[in-house]
Formats: C-alpha cells, structure tokens, sequence
C-alpha cells in the first residue's frame, strides 16, 4: 500500500521540477558559484590564511605529521593537556598529505579545507534530501541553506567539526541505498569508521540520533522490530560497526600509543565562567539569523508530522532523521539545571538547522505556487520572499567571511614568524624555543594563550614543535624566574601552569620535587631560545619597547615586531644565525 500511494507522488513532484532547474547546468552553475563565493577572499588576496583563530590548532599539527613523527601529535600537549588531541588526526592528516603530496604551502591548506568542505557537506545533504524526495527545487534550497548556516559562528574555522558534519553529510546520502546495497553499506562504514578519528564525541551524537530513529520506528511500526530492522537496520548497523571500529583503535593505538585515556583528549572545555558561556550560546544563536531559520525549521518539523499523520503510516528516513538530528540541541539547555560547560558547543554538532531550513523553504514554495490566477501571483512573491530570506542569512555569514583582516595570521605575523623559523634552522636543533606572550589581565587569557602559541607552532618546522614551549606572561617576571601574578585567578593559573611545564620539577613555591625526572627545559642540553613577538603581547607591558624606538638590553632584534631575548642562562645567537633570521623574513615581506 506503501508503495502505491507514495511513489506516483514522487514521480508527479519530480516531473513537475525535472524542468530548467533540473538541468544539469543549473546543478554545476550553483556548485560554481558557491566555490567562487566561499573561496573569494582568497582569489582577491592569495596571501590571507582562512577566516578566525582555530585552523592555527590543526596547522602546526600537520606539520607535525608531515615533517617529525606523526605519533607525537598524540601526547599530552602543554597545561592542563590544552593542545592535545588524541587520535582526532583526520584533518591535520589530510593537511600533511596537502603538503607533502601535492605541494600545499602550510598556510594554504586549512583555506582549502574551509572552502571545500561546506560545498560539498551541502551536496551531500541535498542528495541525501533528493534521494528521498526527488525535487530539483529541494535539491538547491537544501544546498543554499547549508552553505548559508555554514558561514555562521558555530561552524567557520572549527576544521574538525567541519570535517565530521561532512563525513556524516556522505553517510546520509547512503542511508537510504544501504536497505539494499552492499556498496552502500561499505560506503557508510567507511564514513562512520573515518569520522571516529575526525571527532568521536559527535559520532557518539549521531550514533544515537541513528538508534533513535530505529526505536521510533518500531515505536510506530505497531512494535513490529522486522520493519524497523528492514527499514533503519542495514545503515544502522553498518555506522555503528564502523565508529565502534575506529573508536576501538584508539584504545588499541594505530600509532603505537593508545588508551583510553586519549578519548578524554576528544573535548577539552574551557575554564569559564556560567555567564560566559551563556553570552558566547546567545552570540551563536543570533549568528544564525533566527527570525529566518528557525520558523524554516518549524516549518519543516511540523510537515514531516503532518504528512505521517495524513497518510498515516511512518514518515521515511529523510524526515525522520533530519527531525531526530536536532536532539544534540538538548545539550545546549544545561545552563537550566545549572551546569557549566560550553553550551554552545552542541550547536555545532548536528547540520538538523540545515537539513529542515532547506525542507521548510521547499514546503512553504510549494505551497505559495500552488494556486491559480492572482493567487498564483502572489503566491510567487512569497516564494521569492523565502528564497531572498535565505539569500540573506547566507549574505550576512559571506560579509563577515571575507571581510579584510578575518584571518588567523596576518602578514606582518608571517613575516615575524618566518624570521624566527629562520632562526631556528640556523641554530643546532638541541635548543628549546619559548614563545613569551601576554593578554591583559582577565578570565580569558585561557583562551589567548592557547591561541597564541598555536599560532607561533605554525611557523616552526616540524621537529622544532616538538621542542617549543610558551611562557604567559611579563617577560622581566620570566628572567625574575617565576610566574606572573595578577588580580584574575584564571589569569595567574595559566601563567603557573605554562611556568611549571618549562620547569616541571619546581612547585610553585620554586623547591624541588624529590627523585622528578627531567622535562620541560631541563630535558635538553642547551639553554632556550627566547623569542618576543609583538603581536602576541599587544597592550601588555611586553609589547611597549617595539614602540619605544629602543629595545631593552639583552634584546636583540631580528624583525621589526620580533626580538631575541638574551641573557644568563638563555641562548646567544650567533650573528650568522641572526642574519639568517633577519633574512627570512625579508624574503616573507617581499614575497608578499
């Protein structure tokens, strides 16, 4: 019965779209224009890195990879484990492999991946809506939404997130097909199995979304558990099989280090307050343009309902899973029982505001253009009405994407980080590098001093990660030999903790730990590099003598906004190695 009543639908609402808009053309005119329209700060200045501070994380980490040993990206990085990981490798894997295989320079590649990656996560979630309800006009609503929502604060610049919602993306467009294919259920094993080592806590979202929609199945399949096995089974078992494998591996250590102890690594929140975290969940929720979106989205939950109830039998995979895929949203409610935690990051763990904006436009088109006369025409301006919404929320999100400066290392940073990478390969590699940065004195110094050391890491080769270290904080504190202390008590905890892992075997008392073995810069045989970089301590005390017109004594300068600091027990460049420094970024500037 199921069969007879829905398929002549399908064919009567494909038929009526397979006119201009399901042309070819159009299809590869609309990817065209997405491609030129996500990549065209770049094509109007080729020298900016992608938008916002996070790809700076997933650079330095394939650089990592591609140039020391992979399997390093795996340690416990830095206080509080800040920069560590786990096996959430797949991005700064396919980095490396951008830069060793086809030559990607290593500020080029986290572009490449935010211009590629929301296109083609939204062709996969409009092929996932055609395959269900074969409507060209879905088809582009679906992938005008997504490109839209895309460019909103929770998803530019989070690579890893990024690269699971498209992972996933792939993996519904199979769901359907795997009832019956094999070759679909390898497909969605394989997607599964990939984004377990993209980021494990959305895979453990969506495998429950996938279990929901199996048990509402049979919920609604009068308990019937061989429908719902018929139906949901085959994709369900086939995404579970692949993310518990995956998940697996990083216990057993596909790298030679494993544990369970690495999933902890998967999510590290922030040690803010109640009130930030409610500000940054609003701040995300207007960035997605509610007064557009979320009646879209309403729209589309009560069609899917409505349609179920009017044929009065379940509705199909498509509506179901995009409805059940707004449940990682709960996770945003936790400021109700009055838990602290980063609200806001659930909102980047589903693309459900996607999948129905798109299904709500269509429904509400298809509603407006389906009268005669002057009702038809003015059914037509309300179609164009929702089109041009859409447009906007994607216009809105465009502007602030490609607006000039939104990048996470500007030039002058590249020119100062090229003269101390200069440095460094001029200098026998038994020598530690520390970065001294400060923020001013506030709660979320956290967050720049992790934002600034990732970004110095990017400008190092590979080994030289592995042996560089920050120090947060004023520097004559640093050559004081302590911690630096102010009023905010987050502020202080971060300075004594980036303090005691250069010197590990101190308490913060500054005696020593009995029988401690060597680490942080008592681990190596030389003494350390100390670097000052002005644009990681702009409004702090530390930033002052690059205005001043001159250094401090023991300051030695190698770029305009980067000096050496020198000094007892801290290393003395030779004028060689400083020449080379100085040099480097001179061929940066001018290559610029």
């Amino acid at each position: 019965m199921a069969v007879t009543t829905e398929a002549p639908a399908r064919q009567a609402v494909a038929a009526e779209g397979r006119g201009r808009l399901g042309h070819p053309a159009v299809f590869l005119a609309a990817v065209a224009l997405l491609l030129v329209l996500f990549g065209w700060g770049f094509l109007r200045d080729p020298t900016i890195t992608a938008p916002t501070r996070d790809p700076a994380w997933y650079t330095w980490r394939a650089g990592v990879i591609a140039e020391a040993d992979p399997a390093a990206v795996l340690r416990d990085w830095g206080p509080f484990s800040m920069f560590s990981g786990g096996y959430r490798v797949a991005v700064p894997l396919a980095g490396a492999l951008l830069e060793g295989v086809a030559g990607t320079s290593r500020y080029t590649f986290s572009g490449l991946l935010m211009v590629g990656l929301p296109v083609l996560g939204g062709l996969a979630m409009a092929a996932f809506a055609w395959r269900h309800r074969p409507d060209p006009l879905l088809y582009l609503l679906t992938l005008l939404a997504s490109a839209a929502l895309f460019l909103t604060t929770p998803y530019v610049g989070y690579l890893d997130n990024l690269a699971v919602l498209t992972l996933l993306a792939l993996l519904l467009a199979f769901l359907g097909p795997a009832r019956t294919s094999w070759g679909a259920r390898s497909a969605v094993f394989l997607f599964g199995f990939v984004a377990a080592f993209t980021h494990p806590t959305t895979c453990v979202i969506f495998g429950l979304v996938l279990l929901s929609a199996f048990g509402l199945r049979v919920a609604t399949s009068r308990l019937s558990l061989a429908r719902a096995l018929e139906v949901h089974g085959p994709a369900t078992v086939a995404t579970g099989l692949g993310m518990l494998s995956g998940l697996a591996l990083w216990v057993v250590g596909i790298w030679g280090v494993g544990g369970p102890g690495l999933l902890k690594d998967a999510a590290l929140p922030p040690p803010y307050t109640r009130a930030f975290f409610l500000d940054r969940l609003w701040e995300w929720v207007a960035s997605l343009r509610p007064a557009v979106t979320f009646p879209l989205i309403a729209l589309a939950v009560g069609s899917v309902v409505w349609e179920a109830r009017r044929r009065r039998e379940p509705a199909d995979t498509y509506g179901v899973v995009s409805v059940l895929y707004l449940l990682p949203l709960v996770g945003v409610l936790g400021w109700l029982a009055g838990k602290v935690y980063p609200y806001y990051r659930f909102m980047n763990a589903t693309t459900a505001p996607m999948l129905l904006a798109g299904l709500g436009a269509w429904v509400a088109i298809r509603w407006f253009v389906r009268g005669r006369g002057l009702r038809r025409a003015a059914g037509v301006a309300g179609a164009a009405a929702v089109v041009l919404a859409l447009a906007w929320v994607f216009v809105a999100g465009w502007r602030g994407w490609t607006r000039p400066g939104n990048q996470w290392a500007d030039q002058d940073t590249r020119v100062a980080l090229a003269a101390v990478r200069g440095l460094v390969e001029a200098m026998p590699d038994d020598h530690p590098i520390v970065f001294v940065n400060d923020f001013r004195d506030d709660m979320v110094a956290y967050g720049w001093s992790k934002t600034y050391l990732n970004v110095e890491r990017t400008g190092l080769p590979g080994e030289a990660i592995l042996r560089s270290f920050a120090y947060f904080g004023d520097v004559d504190a640093f050559l004081a030999g302590g911690p630096t202390v102010k009023t905010d008590p987050t502020y202080g905890r971060v300075s004594r903790a980036f303090w005691e892992e250069l010197h590990p075997s101190e308490g913060t008392g500054g005696s020593a730990v009995p029988d401690a073995q060597p680490g942080g810069l008592d681990a190596f045989g030389a003494p350390p590099v100390v670097v000052v970089i002005r644009g990681f301590n702009e409004g702090t005390e530390n930033a002052e003598p690059f205005g001043s017109g001159a250094l401090p004594e023991g300051w030695v300068p190698i770029g305009e906004d980067v000096a050496v600091v020198t000094g007892p027990g801290l290393a003395s460049p030779s004028p060689e190695a400083l020449a080379a420094a100085r040099a480097a970024g001179e061929r940066q500037a001018r290559a610029f």
